[in-house]
């Protein structure tokens, strides 16, 4: 503990990017923490005049400024409980996710983020590349009391509220892909991963993760491979800490509608964001490929529909199916 503390000060002593003197810190205990923020790959050095600098300013996320901004949020909303779920910061973790399906005693609407996840993961046991303090990782906790198929259309529910709270924060050009990925200006800025901790006709707790890329370096970014956006690049620009607080507000109120209204209420929003409708599109199945147009989903399940050659509207689940577009070919 004393030793994460210790790591904690020269962090934040050397968030703002400039070069500080760090001579009241033991050499052997300043020597580890800056083996920990090189771990992190802030690369710390030290000029001429033994001062210590990181490679460039953080903008680093603040548990008692989230929670005031949440808390406040909550108060504005007088439907929204006031109780419901706090969020924990952490500087690393393997996973978000990880981290709320092991923890067992946590409340519903209980939020974890952190700067850096060490295994992160996306849709289909994908890597979710996640450096330090560049971007979102979020995960959200919620124990659902409700039919099962209520959940089914849970990922684009979740899509069209981080969609519309980017929106409702100035962002422009903002796009849903079918099933879980987020898009702006026509690049991939993020993605939804949903998993559970209990599912059954009675309970359902489950984990709900999204990541957004931030403002993420090209040289962090070489493992990716299709093209994708930052938040930044956007004409509004939004502190990280009100983006956790407003987002992890928004998705309480709607995981709260959810369960009392279902789903068709947002799902029938589903096309002003959609990034591939009336498009034609390959949906890459476990054995096949198939190729067709793009008409929207089904507002009352969330399923796809693809129209194929010979004039056939087909419905595809959420599952083991990839999107792609389908360039150059008319069907």
């Amino acid at each position: 503990m004393i030793q994460e503390q210790l790591i904690e000060t020269v962090l934040l002593r050397l968030a703002d990017g400039l070069p500080h003197s760090l001579a009241d810190i033991n050499a052997d205990d300043l020597a580890c923490a800056l083996q920990q923020l090189d771990a992190w790959g802030l690369q710390p050095s030290q000029d001429e005049y033994s001062r210590y600098s990181i490679v460039r300013r953080l903008n680093l996320l603040d548990q008692a400024a989230i929670n005031r901004t949440l808390f406040q949020h909550k108060l504005q909303n007088t439907q929204q409980d006031t109780q419901q779920g706090s969020v924990l910061v952490s500087r690393s973790l393997d996973s978000t996710n990880e981290f709320l399906l092991t923890q067992k005693d946590l409340p519903s609407g209980t939020i974890c983020t952190t700067e850096m996840q060490t295994a992160g993961r996306g849709r289909r046991g994908r890597q979710w590349h996640s450096p330090f303090a560049q971007n979102l990782y979020f995960s959200l906790l919620w124990h659902f009391q409700t039919q099962p198929e209520t959940l089914k259309a849970l990922s684009l529910v979740v899509g069209i509220c981080v969609a519309d709270t980017l929106t409702e924060l100035g962002v422009e050009n903002i796009r849903l892909k079918w099933p879980n990925d987020i898009y702006l200006n026509g690049r991939k800025l993020g993605g939804i991963l949903i998993e559970s901790r209990i599912f059954n006709q009675q309970s359902q707790q489950m984990v709900i993760g999204i990541g957004l890329n931030l403002a993420m370096q090209p040289s962090d970014a070489e493992q990716i491979s299709q093209p994708w956006a930052n938040l930044n690049e956007s004409a509004v620009k939004i502190e990280r800490n009100q983006l956790v607080a407003t987002l992890a507000s928004r998705l309480q109120q709607a995981l709260q509608q959810l369960e009392q209204y279902g789903s068709s209420h947002y799902l029938q929003r589903w096309q002003q964001y959609d990034y591939f409708y009336q498009q034609p599109i390959k949906l890459l199945l476990e054995q096949e490929e198939i190729h067709g147009i793009c008409c929207g989903i089904d507002t009352d399940s969330g399923e796809l529909l693809l129209k194929t050659e010979d004039g056939r509207i087909h419905h595809f689940n959420i599952g083991e199916i990839s999107v792609r577009a389908l360039h150059n070919q008319k069907i």
